[in-house]
């Protein structure tokens, strides 16, 4: 009867809900994936220089990843509450950057940086992007 209208078009409701929640909910949303893309190739580098003693030179591939996470970065900030940001800041943090760099070389890099902007344009510094560093890094 009308009872039994009422349980299916709840019951249709219900299997909306959990759809809704099965889409929202995916393990590797894409721009974790692309984001995790970026990470890697700029490990990938620094990893292979690490290797050969050459850890100094970032190519420019590891370049541009970084300036892409810099990008994606921008944009989830704009996200506003914080609490609905499609990524954490734990998801910036990139472990061959905080394990392997040089980083009190790219500091003083960057201090440079900051300090004679014209002169030292051409140079690059993993601290001129904090989000990539975890804070054991930046202690």
């Amino acid at each position: 009867g009308a009872g039994d209208a009422h349980h299916q078009q709840n019951s249709h409701q219900d299997d909306q809900d959990v759809k809704t929640s099965d889409q929202s909910q995916r393990p590797t949303p894409i721009h974790l994936q692309i984001l995790s893309l970026m990470q890697t190739t700029i490990t990938g580098y620094i990893r292979a220089g690490v290797s050969q003693r050459s850890e100094r030179t970032i190519p420019d591939v590891a370049k541009h990843a970084t300036n892409f996470i810099q990008l994606m970065h921008d944009a989830n900030q704009v996200i506003k509450p914080s609490s609905r940001r499609l990524l954490k800041p734990e998801h910036f943090y990139n472990k061959a950057v905080n394990n392997d760099v040089d980083l009190h070389q790219h500091y003083f890099v960057w201090l440079h940086m900051v300090e004679y902007p014209e002169a030292w344009a051409s140079q690059f510094s993993f601290c001129a992007y904090p989000f990539l560093l975890d804070s054991r890094s930046k202690s």
